[in-house]
């Protein structure tokens, strides 16, 4: 015990541990190294059940491996985490740092191989992070939320193979990133970084799998994949740049990826090496396949199959076209929407007023029985 601080330790999963249990005032903490000759291997953090007050900077020992599950969960007064030099820190674990609002100086120590679900989730401070040669595994939502966040770095030869759900999403100050060669599969992880205008896939990129929402929201003009030569699927939305002025996107040659016809958004000026039977929504082509086309849906959704088209076309046809208003309706719908989609269906305003209503009409319908598998016209 110090004259401000009372620790208590117990034995967790990587070893002997310790934990916050009293503090006289918000103060600085340094971790103890060990306990009476058996080293301190895991921080439980603060028991927020018995501890009225935060620490403001904690010092973790270098003979830590495990920072714990929500050890500093809504410490709201942390500023700073320092490890000591040699640290041998292996994982931080889910919710360690979520909601440390005035986080602002972290460093990741080069031994850490994994960062847990929602770790820093909502640190509204931290403005920069990098993850070195040996990082293996991120954790969903991980950075989530991180308006600051403005520097994010892999080490060229970092072994991470996924970057997994919303791990930045939403971190709004985040311009640039470089997607290290090792990576196979970006699920919806950049989305929502209204400010990224810069990807960057390094040579040798083992990417195969781009998932739904990739890099949706973000503002990049130009989508190189030249470097992905393994690429195998891009998902719906993936790379959708509503707000970037002019969209070129370059596939590596004789690319034989499957690709989503909604993956890019509506207006694209040029496509280099486009695979062959890849038809994007918004073209010639594109338009040419639809049928009686649920247009404003169809912009919003990315598809014109996809479940919640189906659930659309389901009570277009089997519902309202029964009725004398219904038809009404269909007419002035199909008369208005296709220049409603051509001249605002890609702005971000159009999208989401459109998505919010579509949404709630399509879990009422849903409700109401109308179901949302596979539908032809």
């Amino acid at each position: 015990m110090s004259n401000k601080v009372t620790f208590a330790y117990y034995h967790g999963r990587a070893g002997l541990g310790v934990k916050i249990t009293a503090m006289e005032q918000d103060c600085e903490v340094v971790f103890p190294s060990e306990h009476e000759g058996e080293p301190i291997l895991e921080i439980g953090g603060v028991d927020s059940d018995s501890c009225r007050f935060c620490p403001t900077s904690v010092t973790i020992p270098a003979s830590v491996k495990s920072i714990e599950k929500y050890a500093f969960d809504e410490c709201k007064k942390l500023e700073r985490v320092i490890f000591e030099e040699g640290s041998e820190l292996g994982a931080i674990c889910e919710g360690a740092f979520k909601y440390c609002e005035n986080l602002r100086e972290f460093t990741l120590p080069e031994s850490v191989v994994l960062v847990s679900d929602y770790a820093f989730s909502e640190c509204n401070s931290l403005c920069e992070i990098a993850f070195s040669e040996y990082f293996t595994a991120i954790g969903q939502g991980a950075f989530y939320k991180c308006p600051s966040l403005a520097r994010v770095t892999f080490h060229p030869d970092c072994a991470l193979t996924e970057i997994r759900d919303a791990s930045f999403a939403s971190c709004e100050a985040l311009t640039e990133i470089i997607i290290p060669k090792a990576v196979e599969v970006i699920d919806g992880s950049f989305a929502s970084c209204s400010s990224l205008q810069k990807v960057t896939f390094a040579k040798g990129s083992r990417l195969k799998d781009v998932k739904n929402s990739a890099f949706l929201g973000t503002i990049v003009s130009e989508w190189d994949l030249t470097n992905c030569a393994e690429l195998e699927f891009v998902g719906e939305s993936s790379f959708s740049s509503y707000e970037a002025p002019a969209i070129k996107v370059i596939f590596p040659e004789g690319c034989k990826a499957e690709i989503h016809e909604g993956a890019f958004v509506r207006d694209i000026t040029e496509y280099v090496n486009k695979p062959e039977g890849f038809v994007p929504v918004g073209t010639p082509e594109w338009n040419k396949k639809q049928k009686k086309g649920c247009y404003v849906a169809t912009c919003v959704y990315g598809s014109y199959d996809c479940p919640e088209v189906w659930t659309l076309r389901r009570y277009r046809d089997e519902t309202l076209s029964a009725s004398r208003l219904g038809r009404a309706f269909i007419k002035v719908y199909y008369a208005v929407s296709p220049t409603l989609v051509r001249w605002f269906g890609r702005t971000s305003l159009f999208q989401k007023i459109c998505r919010g209503r579509l949404d709630k009409m399509v879990a009422r319908l849903r409700e109401k029985g109308v179901e949302d598998t596979p539908y032809e016209d």
